[in-house]
């Protein structure tokens, strides 16, 4: 694996993919797991964070199986061991997740983040690093499946560049107002990423994206909830995806000042909890 390669790619288009990080049939064994418990069929919301997660045997399995496992520490400090990266909470599962064509939904991750002076200075910083690990439990096909990228838009929230950062959220507004206009546009610019079972992506929270919307003859056939961006998929095609982030110190301090300031953020006792389970998993 060529984790220098890897590395520039995610400096320079704000993601890596990183390819058969974990065995295809491993993946397809938890995702049955997953889609047999009852308690994960989310209903009315379109995730589910790991504290929240009702069975502790569960829990500890998707962290200890997934986020801890060797193949996925491995990789994650091969590329970022310089940064004095970790891999962090909220752990998270999501299922049917899917936006709709006509309601784009391109974002930052760290768009709550830029209302604030204390984090901006971060975001601009060039050893500012935080974004998100996903695993996907099936490939981005016609019903969806992944994530599409805007490669480079992560350049436009780093210092020196206003102008491009300005136009990239532009672009993103303008792509999610009117999505039928934009078509042409998005579809030059955005790349689906070609996803299968087993591979990982570590995106910026500074990189445009969005959930990869199902192909358009499919889309017509399926019943969407408009306020979650949740469809009912066939279990064959259900959308599962487990998420985490990453990031060093820096990231960590714009990420928190954030979420701390939210309404019932829960985001800080999650950072305690995850700290201690890391170290007791470490002990083992």
């Amino acid at each position: 694996m060529n984790y220098t390669s890897l590395r520039l790619s995610y400096k320079n288009h704000g993601y890596c993919l990183v390819r058969g990080v974990f065995s295809e049939v491993k993946l397809a064994e938890l995702r049955d797991e997953l889609l047999n418990y009852d308690s994960l069929s989310l209903s009315n919301k379109t995730s589910i964070t790991w504290a929240d997660l009702p069975e502790v045997e569960l829990n500890k399995n998707l962290i200890s199986k997934i986020f801890f496992c060797q193949e996925l520490t491995s990789c994650h400090k091969n590329i970022f061991f310089a940064d004095n990266s970790e891999i962090l909470p909220p752990l998270e599962l999501m299922k049917n997740y899917l936006p709709h064509s006509l309601r784009a939904s391109w974002h930052r991750d760290c768009d709550g983040e830029l209302a604030y002076e204390f984090c901006k200075d971060r975001l601009h910083s060039e050893d500012y690093l935080f974004g998100k690990i996903g695993i996907f439990l099936q490939s981005n096909g016609p019903y969806g499946g992944a994530i599409d990228i805007i490669p480079w838009s992560n350049y436009g929230v780093k210092k020196n560049s206003r102008v491009l950062f300005l136009l990239t959220q532009s672009v993103a507004a303008f792509f999610n107002h009117y999505p039928r206009a934009s078509r042409l546009v998005s579809w030059i610019f955005k790349r689906r990423l070609r996803v299968n079972p087993g591979d990982v992506i570590f995106f910026d929270s500074r990189t445009l994206h969005r959930g990869s919307p199902a192909f358009r003859k499919i889309e017509k056939t399926l019943n969407y909830s408009t306020t979650t961006y949740q469809a009912s998929l066939p279990r064959g095609h259900t959308k599962v995806v487990l998420y985490a982030h990453f990031g060093n110190a820096i990231g960590k301090e714009s990420y928190l000042y954030d979420r701390s300031r939210r309404p019932n953020s829960s985001d800080l006792r999650l950072f305690e909890i995850f700290d201690h389970q890391n170290k007791t998993l470490q002990k083992k």
